[in-house]
């Protein structure tokens, strides 16, 4: 966005195939860095009694995948110096990022690729081949009531006290909106911060 400016790079640059920047780019230096340094902070808060989460989902997205598996290295996902067991994780599609003007850097990865690069994750129940998602652009309305589905079939399944989810900018502050979060925090690029939910089962 530097390079072409902000105006040619949304309109043009970044809907690009064969690029750097997409199909589906994997971390860069800095954000591997940047998942390191999460990585430190977890294993620093270990010694305070923050809990490991005991469910992971994540985008299908390389950059999201590769986020956690460095931020929980040696703590959740194995590692060489300590070969934890792998916990439940699970790749799943409703917490992708926004797909408003289709960007290449937004387009996965085909199902057999991600499960044959990430043995670690299993993945959800009708996760085409194909990333059919990615050729329908999404309205900001639309995005939200995809993640909020998403949020659902999380909650309604697993029983975890503490849930873990990777996912991307606007994905993040969508799932604050959709839970009712009226003080918003904006996420910075490889932040992390936690939520207390309190649910209700309701009857059909």
């Amino acid at each position: 966005m530097e390079v072409y400016g902000r105006e040619a790079w949304m309109s043009y640059w970044a809907k690009l195939m064969d690029k750097p920047w997409g199909p589906d780019p994997l971390l860069t230096d800095v954000g591997t860095e940047q998942a390191y340094n999460i990585n430190s902070i977890w294993k620093q808060e270990l010694s305070s009694g923050i809990p490991i989460p005991e469910s992971f989902y994540v985008s299908p997205l390389s950059r999201a995948i590769q986020t956690v598996l460095i931020s929980f290295e040696g703590i959740a996902f194995p590692s060489g110096n300590n070969p934890v067991v792998a916990p439940k994780a699970i790749i799943k599609e409703k917490l992708r990022e926004a797909n408003y003007l289709q960007h290449t850097c937004n387009m996965r990865r085909i199902r057999s690729f991600i499960k044959e690069t990430y043995p670690q994750f299993e993945i959800e129940e009708g996760f085409t081949e194909e990333d059919v998602f990615w050729n329908n652009s999404e309205t900001d309305g639309l995005m939200k009531t995809r993640v909020r589905e998403g949020l659902d079939e999380i909650f309604e399944k697993d029983t975890s006290w503490y849930i873990s989810i990777t996912a991307h900018a606007v994905t993040n502050s969508a799932i604050q909106e959709v839970l009712g979060v009226t003080a918003k925090r904006n996420m910075p690029t490889g932040g992390v911060f936690a939520m207390v939910i309190s649910m209700t089962p309701t009857s059909v």
